[in-house]
């Protein structure tokens, strides 16, 4: 099963902050680079969400993607809809 991607709005920004930061200290080719990578996997959670174990320690059924010095943090959503779920990823820097 395919699972649809929720990101928020706060993600979204961060992304663009992170981007923006890497553009800034490293060129517009590196950012884009970055960005490519990091959206790749973030996408990848489409496939195999349950891939990262759940940190129900901070909160119930959080999982945590790392990605060099980036976490992104999601929750699969398996009550949506009857044909499927969502992964929703929060962004967030180290």
């Amino acid at each position: 099963m395919s699972y649809l991607l929720v990101i928020i709005e706060q993600a979204a920004n961060d992304l663009e902050q992170e981007s923006d930061y890497s553009e800034h200290h490293w060129g517009r080719n590196h950012a884009r680079q970055y960005v490519r990578e990091l959206y790749k996997r973030i996408k990848g959670l489409t496939q195999n969400p349950s891939l990262f174990r759940t940190h129900d320690e901070v909160l119930p059924g959080l999982r945590m993607l790392t990605f060099k010095v980036n976490n992104i943090l999601y929750w699969i959503n398996e009550s949506k809809n009857r044909w499927s779920s969502y992964v929703s990823p929060i962004f967030t820097a180290s």
